[in-house]
């Protein structure tokens, strides 16, 4: 589970997550969606919402996580 904490960590993850919202919300992939029904891109647009948030979520927790084990020797016990 670390490894994954440490890519949510990395500045090139949070620029795939950029990029990532650039291509879920442009234009070419919402006409895409439209297609159809039209309560069809009110579910996506939520879906895609929701993995966007999800995602930050996770790495919100993994750097929340990394300052809070900065004050900690190798025991686990924090420095006094």
């Amino acid at each position: 589970m670390e490894k994954v904490g440490n890519l949510f960590k990395k500045l090139g993850f949070s620029v795939l997550v950029f990029f990532i919202c650039l291509f879920l919300f442009s234009w070419p992939i919402l006409s895409i969606a439209n297609k159809g029904h039209p309560e069809i891109i009110f579910i996506y647009l939520f879906l895609a919402w929701l993995s966007i948030i999800i995602l930050i979520f996770f790495m919100s927790r993994s750097y929340r996580n990394a300052s809070s084990n900065e004050g900690r020797t190798d025991k686990g016990h924090p420095d006094v």
